[in-house]
C-alpha cells in the first residue's frame, strides 16, 4: 500500500455478496461430489445411502472444500476468496501470524458449523442404513429432548449446538450490516478486514502526523478533501 492513500473498508453489501457468491461456488463442487459418492458402485440409486460410511466421506469433503476455498486459498494469494478478488476487496492482515487470523476469521462462519457437521456424519456411519436415517431425521426436526432415550438426547445436543451456529452467523450477519464500512466485531476478532482495493490518494500537508492505520475508515475532513481533488 502507498502511505499517501487510503484504502476504505468495504461497504456490507461487496462484503455479503461475496460471501453469498463464494458459498454458492461450494455448494455446487460439494454437491457435484456427494452425488458422486452417493451413487457410486450402486446399480440401484435408490439404495445409495444405504451404505452410512459414505456419510463420514461427505462430511469430510465438506470441511475440506471449505477449508481449501476459505484458507488455503487466501493464505496464498494474500488477497482473499475468488469473489473477494473479483469485487475488488482484499483481506487486511493487521497483525501477525497470518494463516491463524484466517482460522478466527472463519471459525464461526463455517469451521465450527462443518465440525459439527462430521462429526454427525461419523456417527452416522457406525449405525445401520435405518438407525442412521432416524437420527438425520431426529437432528432435522429439531425435536428437543422430546424423548428421553440416549438416541434423541444425542439428536438434541447436536441440534443445540446447530442453532447456536446458526445464531451466531446470523449475529455476524446483522453486525456486518449495522457496521458497513467500519469495523466489524468479526475484524476485531480476527485481527483482519476487508477493504476496497479502489484506494483514494489524500494530500497531506508536510509535518503532520497521521494518527491512523490502513485501511480505515475515511474521515469527514477526509471526504471534504476529496472533493477538492
Amino acid at each position: 500500500m502507498n502511505e499517501n492513500n487510503k484504502y476504505p473498508i468495504a461497504q456490507a453489501s461487496k462484503r455479503i455478496l461475496s460471501r453469498c457468491l463464494d458459498f454458492l461456488l461450494c455448494f455446487i463442487v460439494i454437491i457435484s461430489l456427494d452425488i458422486g459418492v452417493v451413487f457410486a458402485g450402486e446399480k440401484n440409486i435408490y439404495n445409495g445411502l444405504e451404505y452410512t460410511w459414505k456419510y463420514s466421506i461427505m462430511g469430510l469433503m465438506l470441511i475440506f472444500i471449505h477449508f481449501l476455498y476459505f484458507i488455503i486459498i487466501p493464505l496464498v494469494n494474500k488477497k482473499g476468496t475468488l469473489f473477494n478478488i473479483a469485487l475488488k476487496i482484499n483481506i487486511f492482515n493487521e497483525k501477525k501470524n497470518y494463516f491463524l487470523n484466517l482460522i478466527k476469521k472463519e471459525l464461526f462462519l463455517f469451521l465450527a458449523f462443518d465440525f459439527i457437521v462430521l462429526c454427525i456424519s461419523i456417527i452416522v456411519s457406525f449405525l445401520d442404513g435405518d438407525m442412521g436415517i432416524k437420527f438425520i431425521n431426529e437432528i432435522m426436526n429439531f425435536s428437543f429432548f422430546n424423548k428421553f432415550d440416549n438416541f434423541s438426547i444425542y439428536a438434541s445436543i447436536f441440534n443445540l449446538l446447530l442453532v447456536f451456529c446458526c445464531c451466531f452467523i446470523f449475529y455476524i450477519l446483522v453486525n456486518t450490516i449495522f457496521c458497513s464500512r467500519r469495523h466489524t466485531w468479526l475484524d476485531y476478532f480476527s485481527n483482519m478486514t476487508m477493504y476496497n482495493i479502489k484506494s483514494y490518494n489524500i494530500k497531506i500537508k508536510k509535518n503532520v502526523t497521521k494518527n491512523h492505520n490502513l485501511p480505515g475508515q475515511i474521515s469527514i475532513e477526509d471526504l471534504k478533501e476529496l472533493k477538492k481533488i
